[in-house]
Order: C-alpha cells, then structure tokens, then sequence
C-alpha cells in the first residue's frame, strides 16, 4: 500500500501489535465459546482450541470463572497498547504521518474498489423494479433507501466476483474492478460490501417489525459490521 517501515520502527510495530492481536484473539474466543461448546459436545469433542477451556483446564474452573480472567486479561492487553501509544506519541516524529497513511489505507484505499465499480454506468433497473413493485407495497421513503442501498451492495459486490471468477478484463464497457485494484483487494471490498448489506437488512427487519433482538442476534450483527472492519484495517 505504499507504506515502508523503516528498520528502527519495527521493534515498536511489533511492541504495539502484540497486544491489539492478543486482545483480539481473546475477544475471539471469548464471544465464539458457547457456540463453539454447544457444537463440540454436539459432536462429542472435548477437546477445544479456545482460551476458555484452556483457562478451565488448566485452573480447574468453570466457564463463568474462565470468562472472568479472560476479560481480565483482554483490559490489560488494552491498557498496554494505549501506555505504549501514548508514550510514543510524545517522542514520535512520524506519528502525525503514521497517522495520515492509517486513515488514507482504511478510508480510501479500500473503499476504491467499491467506489469503482459504483462509478460505472448502470440501467437502473434494481432500482426502477423496486419502484414499480412499492406501488402496492407502499414503504416509507426511508425504508424504501435502505432496500436500494442493501440491493446495490449485493449486486456490486457479486459483479466484483464474478468478473474475478470469470476472468472479465471489462465491465459495462470499461476495465474490471480487479483489474485495477487486483484480486485481493477486491475480493476484501466486495466482503466488505456484502457485510454491510446484512447489517443494514438486521436493522430494518428489527425496525419494521418493531422488536427488540435478542443479546445473541445483536452480536451477530455487531459480527457482520465489525468483522471485515477488523479484517481490513489489518
């Protein structure tokens, strides 16, 4: 992505990346554990790769117990990233530059893709049908965007794959998204887009039918809208 790190900041890379992959890890597990539980005794396993049954075993606890020096563990991770940040922001030089690349990687970079293939020359025909059929269904105006914006997510995103699947070297006339951008980045922004798409379909289902969700069906969602933020921005 451009971006070089010289030789002397390396060690602090690794200082500050030690504890956000620590603390996410253990975040992992920490949420994945129940499911993670309920299908190994499902299968009969009782063997499972998850720091809660690590903690069980090796302390002779319970699960509640476990989730406890877990969260604990995950808080010091966190205050020792943001000691070892701190520190460095005050005798950084780089840090305002460091900075400047981090949003320009998270926002611009990719997002291009998707922006990209938005760009592109369409019908309207999505669109127009969602129009013809609200007619009878008559949905708020509101609501109406939010199906649009779900339909166009999905279709951009299966135009990104297919063409990568496909070979396409053009879309509508122009040059591929992944021809651009190439394949990796792509497929990232297309994940992207598909993620966001569920989580804006979560929300009006939840909103149309007036209910409140479940903890469990709350963080799936908060799932579908953080897992490719984590995944990208790394």
């Amino acid at each position: 992505m451009g971006l070089v790190v010289q030789e002397e900041e390396e060690g602090l890379c690794h200082k500050l990346a030690r504890p956000v992959w620590g603390a996410a890890s253990l975040i992992n597990d920490l949420q994945s554990w129940d499911k993670e539980y309920k299908i190994a005794q499902a299968h009969g396993n009782h063997e499972l790769r998850n720091a809660i049954g690590l903690l069980m075993k090796q302390h002779s606890i319970d699960a509640g117990a476990a989730k406890q020096r877990c969260c604990q563990k995950i808080k010091a991770f966190v205050a020792e990233y943001v000691q070892t940040l701190e520190y460095n922001k005050v005798s950084d030089a780089v840090y305002a530059q460091r900075q400047s690349h981090l949003g320009l990687a998270i926002s611009t970079i990719v997002d291009s893709p998707s922006h990209y293939i938005d760009s592109k020359p369409s019908k309207g025909i999505r669109e127009r049908t969602i129009d013809a059929i609200n007619l009878w269904l008559q949905v708020p105006e509101q609501d109406l965007a939010v199906i649009k914006n779900v339909c166009r997510l999905l279709h951009g995103a299966s135009l990104m794959l297919d063409d990568i699947e496909d070979s396409s070297k053009f879309r509508r006339g122009q040059v591929s998204t992944h021809t651009v951008f190439g394949s990796a980045q792509t497929i990232n922004s297309a994940g992207y887009r598909v993620n966001e798409a569920l989580k804006e379909s979560y929300d009006l289902f939840w909103t149309f039918n007036l209910t409140c969700p479940s903890v469990e069906e709350y963080m799936k969602m908060m799932d579908y809208i953080h897992s490719a933020e984590r995944f990208l921005r790394i």
